[in-house]
C-alpha cells in the first residue's frame, strides 16, 4: 500500500480506537479533567489530518482501507515514509494501551465505567459537544465510525502515561508539516476557541497544558482577548485629582467635564 493509503488506515484505526475508549471509577473525582483530555488528543490528531488533506482526497478515502478494528496491525512501512512511522508507532503505543487496560482490569476490585452524559459538568458539557462536532466534521470521509470493542482507563497514572506518550508522538507528526502548515494549526485552533465564554476557555487552557499546546496558547489568547478592551476618556478642564481604575488601554483625548475637588 501507498504512504499516503497507510496514512489513511492508521488514522481510521487510530481515532476509532480513541472513540472506543471509557474511563472507570477511578476517575469519578475529575472525570471531566480526563474526559476532555481525551476529546483534545482526538481533536489535535483530526487538526493535523484536516491539514494535510486527509478528508479531501476522496479517491483514497472511499477505498477498502483497513478497519480500526481488524486490520489496523496489517499495515506496515517498507518506503520509510517518516509521517507513516510516526502513525504506526501510534498505532503500537494505541494497541500496548488497551492490552495493559485488560490486565490492569483483572486485578481490579470495581470495572464499573462512567458514563459521559452523567459524569460531565453541565457546564462543560458543551465543550464536549463542540470538540465532537468539530471531530465528525474533520473525519466524515476518512473515519468511518465503527462499533468496535470498547476500551477502558481504570488507573489515572496509567492514563497519564498514554496522553504523554501520544501528545509526543503528535508534535513529531506536527514537526514534519512545513511551516505554512503549522501556522494553519493555530488557526484552526484559534477557530475552535470562537464563541467559548471565559470560564470554559480558562478550564480549557488548563486541561490542554499537557495535552495540545496549540489549543493551550489559543485559548490564552481567546481569553486575552476577552480581558482587553478599550476604555476612553475625553477630558478637559480638569481641576484637583482624578481617581480610577482601568481594565485594558486608557486613552485620554478631546473634551469631557468632570467632578472637580
Amino acid at each position: 500500500m501507498d504512504p499516503v493509503g497507510n496514512t489513511i488506515g492508521l488514522s481510521r484505526f487510530v481515532l476509532n480506537s480513541f472513540n472506543q475508549i471509557q474511563l472507570a471509577r477511578e476517575f469519578e473525582s475529575e472525570f471531566e479533567r480526563y474526559q476532555l483530555k481525551l476529546d483534545l488528543i482526538q481533536l489535535r490528531l483530526s487538526r493535523w489530518g484536516e491539514i494535510v488533506k486527509l478528508n479531501n482526497n476522496n479517491n483514497i478515502a472511499s477505498k477498502d482501507l483497513a478497519t480500526p478494528v481488524d486490520r489496523g496491525e496489517g499495515l506496515e512501512n517498507p518506503a520509510g515514509d517518516p509521517t507513516t512511522g510516526i502513525l504506526l508507532e501510534i498505532r503500537d503505543t494505541v494497541a500496548k494501551a488497551q492490552r495493559d487496560a485488560r490486565k490492569i482490569k483483572n486485578g481490579t476490585s470495581s470495572d464499573q465505567l462512567l458514563d459521559v452524559d452523567e459524569y460531565l459538568p453541565a457546564d462543560l458539557r458543551g465543550l464536549h459537544t463542540r470538540f465532537k462536532g468539530l471531530l465528525s466534521k474533520w473525519t466524515s470521509q476518512t473515519v468511518k465510525v465503527v462499533d468496535g470493542l470498547k476500551w477502558a482507563f481504570y488507573k489515572r497514572d496509567h492514563f497519564d502515561r498514554f496522553i504523554a506518550d501520544i501528545s509526543s508522538l503528535t508534535d513529531n507528526l506536527e514537526g514534519l508539516l512545513p511551516e505554512g502548515d503549522r501556522q494553519k494549526l493555530w488557526e484552526l485552533s484559534s477557530d475552535e476557541c470562537k464563541g467559548i465564554n471565559k470560564p470554559n476557555l480558562e478550564e480549557l487552557k488548563d486541561i490542554a497544558q499537557d495535552c495540545d499546546p496549540i489549543i493551550e496558547n489559543a485559548s490564552g489568547e481567546a481569553l486575552r482577548n476577552t480581558r482587553g478592551g478599550t476604555n476612553n476618556v475625553t477630558q478637559t478642564h480638569n481641576i484637583g485629582n482624578v481617581l480610577g481604575f482601568n481594565n485594558g488601554n486608557f486613552n485620554v483625548n478631546g473634551t469631557h467635564h468632570w467632578g472637580r475637588n
